[in-house]
């Protein structure tokens, strides 16, 4: 499943001055963040995340505070800079606007970061506000002074985002957003249709998993079946329920081709595919 995560900076970036006087706490909190990362290398959304923001991150995150008080810790270190070298590889890159009468709830301006850094938070802030409305807030129990939902205000008008703290509120909201596949018999093998679904059941819901969302109003979204050599297209009729059918190359948008061109080069069958000849 595809979805946009947006990711707290403050799960990285730590009141330095403060660590010092009270390392307890985030000998806790790297722990958390530990987890945090595996999570998200797990299920490996995309992240809206400017590459400023990345360099602010790696310039705040004390790495060397961490391990030189807590050495058993180096794994943190090493799972940070993992996460961080494959961050700009699947971010969601923006420009930079800022909403001058934007408020938000938690505060997420604290005072020990740089103005650089605000900057770069009211930028991510606009973005949700302005063209994000789906996106998904991860943060840690442990820091996070707010409730279920990240508020941004703009004009009186407030938009809510969905916070995930936990294990258990990542299971939960995946659980319940996760598309469903129900057939349709038109799309049988011996349906009546010209539009024939040849491919196995379990094989189409797990294909669905990971399908490329088109463009357009439609909300269809695309795949490619390398056992029977052809796209599938996923029709929604129900909210996140989806009937599926095979698609010609022609009715494969051109920029979800490529990126599920791309997922099958090495099964080497480029070539056929762009000829259109499918089986």
């Amino acid at each position: 499943m595809s979805f946009l995560a947006v990711l707290d900076p403050y799960v990285m970036v730590w009141d330095r001055e403060d660590f010092l006087r009270d390392s307890t706490k985030y000998y806790l909190l790297a722990s958390d963040l530990m987890g945090l990362l595996e999570i998200l290398e797990e299920i490996n959304p995309e992240l809206l995340l400017r590459q400023q923001m990345i360099d602010e991150i790696v310039d705040n995150f004390p790495a060397y505070e961490l391990v030189n008080t807590f050495p058993q810790l180096k794994d943190v270190n090493f799972a940070f800079y993992s996460f961080i070298s494959k961050a700009n590889r699947k971010s969601v890159q923006f420009q930079p606007t800022q909403n001058v009468n934007i408020q938000f709830s938690p505060n997420l301006i604290k005072q020990y970061i740089s103005q650089s850094f605000k900057n770069e938070i009211l930028y991510l802030l606009t973005e949700m506000y302005n063209n994000c409305n789906e996106a998904v807030f991860f943060t840690l129990e442990r820091i996070w002074e707010g409730g279920s939902y990240l508020e941004i205000l703009s004009e009186d008008y407030i938009k809510l985002f969905t916070v995930i703290k936990n294990i258990k509120e990542t299971d939960d909201y995946l659980n319940s957003s996760r598309n469903k596949f129900e057939e349709n018999p038109k799309h049988r093998e011996l349906g009546g249709w010209d539009t024939k679904l040849k491919t196995p059941i379990h094989i189409v819901i797990s294909l669905l998993d990971d399908a490329v969302e088109g463009v357009g109003e439609s909300k269809a979204l695309f795949n490619y079946c390398n056992s029977d050599e052809q796209f599938i297209i996923f029709r929604p009729h129900e909210h996140h329920k989806y009937h599926a059918y095979p698609a010609e190359v022609n009715e494969v948008p051109a920029l979800v081709r490529k990126k599920l061109i791309c997922r099958i080069e090495a099964c080497g069958k480029r070539r056929r595919i762009l000829k259109g000849s499918m089986k």
